[in-house]
Formats: C-alpha cells, structure tokens, sequence
C-alpha cells in the first residue's frame, strides 16, 4: 500500500515543476542582470576615479605640469573598457571651492562659472610651488536595463580631483 501512494503522488504534479520554472525563471533572470548592471556602474565608477587620480599625479610632477597630452594619455591607460575621452585640466592659486563644485549635479557648466587658466594657456613658468591642477573627467552611463528601472536616458559619471604642484622646493641648510 505505501509503493502505491508514493507512485501515486509522483504521478500528480507533472506539470508543476514546469510551471513554478516559468514563474520564477524571469525573475531570476532580472536579479542576475540587476547584478550586472550594478557592476558596470560600479566599475565605471572605479574607472573614472582612478583616472582622474591618475592624470591629477602625472601633472602634480615637476616636468609635466603643463604636459595636457601626457595627462590624458595617464587617464586613457587606465580606462580600458570605459570611455573617459572627455577630461578637463585647470589650474589655480588654490582658493577655489571644489567641495562646492564637485556637489554640484553638473560639475563642468559649475566649473566653468570660475576664471581659472586651463591646460595649455599657462607655461612652465608661470606656474609655481602651491598652485593647483585640477582634474575632472567625466564618461557617459547608459544603463542596459534602465527602461525596466524608470532610467530611461544615460546619465555622466564625475569625479573631479586636485593636486598641488611641486615645482622647485629650497632647503636652507642651518
């Protein structure tokens, strides 16, 4: 009697398995792309700091400070699979509030709102111990499953970043 019942409860569900597959297949399918979309975005994210960081210490240095090819090259080289073509260098005296710039949701028109020299207008010479050389690269996010989400359009990933020139520093000996 008991191998009967349980040929009978094997037989029951045939279609069961099959329907709870194509219930729960999708959603399995929207988390594991959610999950791949959080990671392009992440690593665009990661992409973009490290290349502004990059540039910023390659200009930071005492022969490359006015060297605007050199800079973008630093931050091409380390963004292989993201799009960081649109970088800006400028330089100031140090008296520009990038806290307020780089909370803004457009860093680049709040960034222009200010009179610093960009890359390529000042000389080696002109440029001295203390100042500033600024570095915003931005690269345009267009979220794969956006649509699904409610993100319907590409949005730009900022990071703007500063470093102080080190030009020539002199030690008195006592």
């Amino acid at each position: 009697m008991h191998t009967q019942t349980h040929l009978k409860r094997r037989k029951m569900p045939r279609g069961q398995s099959m329907v709870e597959f194509a219930l729960a297949f999708p959603i399995f399918l929207l988390i594991v792309f959610a999950i791949f979309e959080f990671g392009r975005l992440v690593f665009t994210y990661a992409t973009v700091f490290t290349a502004s960081r990059e540039a910023a210490r390659y200009g930071a240095t005492v022969n490359t400070a006015t060297d605007c090819e050199g800079m973008e090259a630093a931050a091409n080289n380390i963004a292989i699979f993201t799009d960081v073509s649109d970088i800006m260098i400028y330089y100031d005296k140090g008296n520009t509030p990038l806290q307020t710039i780089a909370q803004t949701p457009d860093p680049v028109t709040a960034i222009s709102g200010y009179n610093l020299s960009e890359c390529g207008e000042l000389s080696d010479d002109e440029l001295v111990l203390g100042d500033r050389i600024i570095i915003l690269v931005s690269s345009p996010f267009s979220p794969i499953l956006g649509p699904l989400f409610g993100i319907d359009q590409e949005f730009t990933i900022f990071n703007l970043v500063s470093r102080t020139l080190v030009k020539k520093v002199e030690w008195e000996i006592p």
